[in-house]
């Protein structure tokens, strides 16, 4: 029963954002995992793939991961991947974050202020190279690059890949 509570509550949280029912069977089609017929867990080589270049990514941008907004940074990159592929739509910030607290058993916004702080101390040190290749000339008003700017640039880049 405890679970079926935390799906309700889910549902009405994204339904308050504007969300159908449609667009969460949708979202729900997209997180879900594939099992075969013994119950066993069927990862795609891609899957394995597309986890492996995130974390690449997020190590190369100098994002340290040994703190919890890398492991958010990851998993919520690989949501808006795999959210692209089957809904064909932009995911809200918001409602990622509400994603990502439900599976982690935290706040949304302990989740939006991990993913701020590693997305900050990343970039301070960031090597201008890697800066200009993944984020070009994108920055907000105050010249830096914003949670919601970053992780759809990184998603755009890991769609352009093929991923």
């Amino acid at each position: 029963m405890q679970q079926q509570e935390k799906v309700a509550r889910m549902i009405e949280e994204l339904s308050k954002l504007g969300y159908t029912m449609q667009d969460l069977a949708d979202l729900v089609r997209s997180l879900k995992n594939v099992y075969d017929e013994e119950g066993v867990e069927n990862k795609l080589y891609q899957e394995d793939e597309l986890v492996d270049r995130i974390t690449e990514l997020l190590k190369e941008i100098g994002i340290p991961m040994g703190i919890y907004g890398f492991q958010y940074l990851r998993k919520g990159l690989y949501i808006l991947v795999e959210y692209q592929h089957k809904c064909k739509k932009n995911m809200q910030l918001k409602e990622l974050y509400v994603i990502l607290a439900k599976e982690y058993n935290v706040t949304y916004m302990s989740v939006n202020r991990a993913i701020f702080v590693a997305v900050t101390n990343g970039l301070k040190n960031i090597d201008p190279d890697v800066y200009m290749n993944y984020f070009g000339n994108v920055v907000s008003s105050n010249g830096t690059v914003t949670v919601k700017t970053f992780l759809a640039t990184i998603t755009d880049y890991l769609l352009l890949e093929g991923f």
